[in-house]
């Protein structure tokens, strides 16, 4: 092998890093804003379940109470 042959494999080896190394950083992006997208849904949703599961509660111990009677 050459040694303008290996120069040109190295370029191509050095290229196809970066592309791999670009490609991972937007991966790890995407990642990223998913997971504080998921963060921001479950803290603005979570005092309606709360009150939701507050209130399936209540109505079964209500409930449960009628029953004994």
């Amino acid at each position: 092998m050459s040694k303008a042959e290996r120069q040109r494999l190295r370029r191509e080896a050095d290229a196809s890093k970066n592309r791999l190394v670009a490609t991972v950083g937007e991966f790890s992006d995407v990642a990223r804003e998913t997971k504080q997208e998921a963060i921001a849904t479950a803290k603005r949703y979570a005092p309606i379940a709360a009150g939701a599961a507050a209130g399936l509660a209540l109505l079964k111990m209500a409930s449960s109470g009628r029953k004994r009677r």
